[in-house]
């Protein structure tokens, strides 16, 4: 072959490919290619997002105007890596098709959960389902049979907001059908389980019958840390919790191989949540949690994160409003900074955490991707990203 044939079969290779793209590329004519994912999960994803969905469905327009193009869209401009999607929340409702759960009714058929991760894929962003157990309105009211009671009675837990289910009950059998449920059904890469705690010290018939059948006496009703009998029942509390998360994380883990977290922020809190160290040196595969008390509780909480973590980055969640009841109010830059850049007293090059922005929607279904104009979010952005700082887009 001389040079100027050459020339002539080079050139009109180059110009198919300009032309056919997807011809070469082995796609159809007219699909949209899905755009490679630059980096590997979970060690190398840094800026994710969650956004909290606790919304009822007691209304018809609770989550129905939901658009999950444009709510991914609005995510992936915005330079996130990975969004942690809701699947089930406190009020107890799946966001999935579901045929073992109660599918919220705002939805009205649709599928949320996979409308969101269909459009992540196709916007190259790494997906985690985010599911959530005792803290549970729609077991609560729907099960008596589940409900967590405290010695008080349960006119104590009518008293707040939610209501709880006791993983002593058949609830425990119920939350795992539906993980395993999800993780069959869906394509995501890691699973975060909350709230997976103890809400006080339950004396349901479930929790008494099994402490009888393992210690032949009755729980105790007193807190007598002096009594060998309260020690003991409030170790079987904590083994307890542990053994759920066990079976959480192996009937995921038997679904298909992806990474699994339970909420672990809880192992700071006191005695009653009976959060056991081994939750999360056995159970996850990287531990993390939402923390929202300042600079002190953020400087422990990565030194203990960082040293109990099997695999790294661990991972530390705050929100970029004020608290977790307001989803309006944008913290101020210097605490989104120093939030953003907490660093557990090492080098740079030594922090082994990845950071959640947990921001909130509201009840249709839209915001707070636009809390104030696009513009505007756009121009802070670009400003706190030249200091290092990633945040929820406005």
């Amino acid at each position: 072959m001389n040079r100027r044939t050459f020339h002539k079969l080079l050139s009109a290779g180059l110009a198919g490919l300009k032309t056919r793209p997807e011809a070469w590329l082995g796609e159809k004519p007219g699909a949209e290619a899905r755009p490679a994912q630059p980096t590997r999960w979970p060690g190398e994803v840094y800026r994710r997002l969650l956004i909290d969905t606790h919304v009822p469905d007691w209304n018809p327009i609770l989550l129905s105007r939901f658009d999950a193009e444009d709510y991914v869209s609005t995510i992936a401009r915005a330079g996130f890596q990975c969004l942690m999607q809701y699947a089930i929340s406190c009020a107890g409702l799946c966001l999935w098709r579901t045929k073992i759960g109660q599918m919220h009714r705002g939805m009205r058929g649709r599928d949320y959960f996979g409308e969101v991760m269909e459009q992540c894929k196709r916007r190259g962003l790494h997906t985690v389902a985010y599911f959530h157990v005792v803290w549970d309105n729609h077991g609560f009211e729907e099960h008596a049979d589940w409900r967590f009671q405290p010695e008080e009675g349960e006119d104590e837990v009518l008293k707040g907001r939610y209501g709880y289910t006791c993983i002593n009950s058949p609830v425990r059998d119920y939350y795992l059908a539906l993980a395993q449920e999800l993780v069959s059904n869906y394509d995501f890469e890691g699973i975060f389980n909350d709230m997976i705690i103890w809400p006080g010290v339950c004396y349901c018939p479930h929790c008494v019958t099994r402490y009888r059948s393992e210690y032949h006496t009755e729980p105790p009703r007193i807190v007598d840390w002096n009594d060998p009998e309260w020690r003991r029942f409030q170790a079987a509390r904590q083994r307890w919790l542990f053994e759920f998360a066990d079976a959480f994380t192996k009937t995921v883990k038997k679904a298909r191989p992806i990474t699994v977290e339970h909420q672990f922020a809880t192992v700071f809190s006191d005695w009653m949540a009976g959060v056991p160290l081994e939750m999360g040196t056995k159970t996850c595969d990287f531990v993390g949690g939402d923390f929202y008390g300042g600079p002190a509780q953020f400087s422990l909480a990565c030194k203990a994160f960082n040293g109990l973590s099997r695999i790294r980055p661990f991972e530390f969640m705050t929100s970029r409003t004020n608290d977790l009841t307001d989803f309006v109010t944008i913290k101020p830059v210097d605490e989104l900074r120093l939030a953003a850049h907490h660093r557990c007293d090492q080098p740079r090059r030594h922090d082994q955490s990845r950071r959640v922005r947990v921001p909130a929607r509201n009840q249709r279904g839209t915001g707070p991707l636009r809390a104030f104009p696009r513009r505007q979010a756009a121009r802070r952005r670009r400003g706190l990203l030249r200091q290092g700082i990633d945040v929820q887009p406005g």
